[in-house]
Order: C-alpha cells, then sequence, then structure tokens
C-alpha cells in the first residue's frame, strides 16, 4: 500500500479482513481478562493479594476475600505555616468475589487492625475499591 499525504480534514474508514480469526465478544473479554486473569494474579494471596477478613453488616456474617491492601499517606503544604496530612487506607476487590456490596459501617480486619467502612467505588470493569476510617 502506497503511504498517503493528508492535507485537510478528512473522514477514514478502515475495513480488516480477520479472516479466520476469532473474535473474542464483550462478555467473554471481560470474563477472560478481568475476572479469570485478575484472580489467578493480582487477587491470588500466593502473588500479590492478601486475605482479609470483612463483616457484612446486612448479612450478619464475617467473610474472607483476597484483597491489595494500601495505606497510603498523602502530604501536601498550603503556605509556609499548613501542612496537610491524610492517611486513607483502602482495599482493592475482585467484586465478583464478595457475598454482597459493601455498605458504610461494614469492618474489617487486616493485619491485626479492625477497620471501618468510610465509602467504596467500583471501577466498570469489576474491581471495587473499599476506603476505610479506623474508628
Amino acid at each position: 500500500m502506497p503511504p498517503v499525504t493528508i492535507t485537510a480534514p478528512v473522514t477514514v474508514t478502515l475495513s480488516v479482513d480477520l479472516g479466520s480469526a476469532s473474535v473474542i465478544g464483550r462478555s467473554a473479554f471481560h470474563q477472560l481478562i478481568y475476572v479469570d486473569d485478575m484472580a489467578s494474579t493480582f487477587f491470588n494471596v500466593d502473588e500479590f493479594a492478601e486475605n482479609v477478613r470483612y463483616y457484612h453488616s446486612s448479612l450478619q456474617a464475617w467473610q474472607t476475600y483476597p484483597a491489595l491492601f494500601d495505606d497510603p499517606h498523602t502530604s501536601f503544604s498550603m503556605g509556609p505555616e499548613t501542612e496537610v496530612t491524610n492517611v486513607r487506607p483502602q482495599i482493592m476487590l475482585n467484586e465478583s468475589t464478595m457475598l454482597h456490596v459493601p455498605l458504610k459501617g461494614d469492618k474489617c480486619t487486616i493485619r491485626g487492625i479492625t477497620y471501618y467502612v468510610d465509602d467504596s467505588q467500583k471501577d466498570g470493569v469489576g474491581v471495587t475499591t473499599i476506603f476505610f476510617r479506623i474508628s
């Protein structure tokens, strides 16, 4: 195919011949990448994750989940006399493993410390981040 020079705004239509290649549908792709792959790598306690004990207040039951724990510390200056700091522990979970959606006030024990759910956010591809407060 010869090179093409474009000198004005144009609309380009691209046609691709897939031949005998198979195309993975969105649901199969989601299952393969975001559920199976993440479960076997990131949410695997032999790889990156650790088990956390989570109390679902709505179910009145404890459950163990593999999760990625982070206890970030953020600090910034608002002038020469003012320093603002924040600590917000959080876990990331494969939402397909959760028995119930996280609720404010649920609790979680991680590394011997009990945290209380303050907020949670889904990322749209199968991972939920739960933000905690210590008391």
